[in-house]
């Protein structure tokens, strides 16, 4: 595959070999001006040109490059894979938790958005937890591991670090092979104790805005109210004026009489 800028040279050489073979064609038009010259109508090559334009854009777009990376697996072959491939779909990773001892991590759990994943290996032993803040990712794994997984520590991009686990055996650490990425979700093999571990990086999850208030109902309200009283004030004062006008005419009648 190539790369960006090898598609955006190919490209730029095209439309260049494409002007000029225009230019050199005997279908090159020419416009008479009044004093008589011929003037070459570089309409095509304006073409050409915008066509690049638009060629490059579109090779921008298309060649931003993967954000997706993996690293492991880390740890033993046996017990049994596991994966949270769909666990993802959840939301972004929010806490962790692990069962350990004082020789390896026994069980494994980790929380996706609000839902929490179905535990791998056993529940003995030791419980820690970590809870990630709203937005907080983890960006590097570190640990050690023989035949079974021994010690995680886990740091975000927040600069926290949580550890768990006995810290011996051979070490191993983890980050995203691309820029802006981080942690997404874990897999590995897990039966009686966490047997080994992979890490799936990809790009950040965007945060969300709170959704907005809206105090339309208030408003409306008030509005409401203003309208009662104004139409309160109306039919007082029509009313003062149908008691006025019926004072007058039943003065007139006795004038009359």
């Amino acid at each position: 595959m190539f790369s960006s800028q090898q598609h955006i040279s190919n490209v730029y050489r095209l439309c260049k070999r494409e002007q000029r073979q225009h230019t050199a064609s005997k279908d090159t038009q020419h416009q008479i001006t009044q004093d008589g010259k011929s003037k070459i109508d570089y309409s095509h090559s304006r073409m050409y040109w915008l066509t690049f334009l638009a060629l490059l854009c579109c090779s921008i777009s298309i060649h931003a490059g993967p954000t997706y990376s993996y690293s492991g697996n880390f740890g033993g072959l046996g017990g049994i894979p596991f994966s949270h491939s769909a666990d993802q779909r959840n939301g972004p990773i929010t806490a962790i938790k692990v069962w350990t001892n004082a020789i390896y991590m026994a069980g494994f759990q980790v929380r996706y958005g609000t839902q929490w994943s179905k535990p791998v290996g056993v529940q003995q032993g030791r419980v820690d937890q970590a809870f990630l803040n709203p937005g907080e990712s983890i960006i590097y794994v570190s640990g050690t591991y023989g035949l079974l997984i021994n010690r995680l520590t886990f740091v975000t991009d927040q600069s926290r670090v949580f550890s768990f686990g006995p810290n011996h055996g051979l070490s191993f650490e983890a980050y995203p092979r691309y820029g802006g990425a981080a942690l997404s979700y874990f897999s590995g093999r897990a039966a009686l104790a966490l047997d080994s571990i992979g890490l799936h990086w990809d790009d950040k999850p965007r945060p969300q805005n709170p959704p907005v208030q809206r105090q339309d109902q208030t408003c409306h309200g008030s509005s409401s109210r203003q309208g009662q009283t104004g139409s309160s004030s109306q039919s007082s004062s029509s009313s003062s004026r149908i008691s006025s006008s019926s004072s007058r005419s039943s003065s007139s009648n006795n004038n009359s009489g």
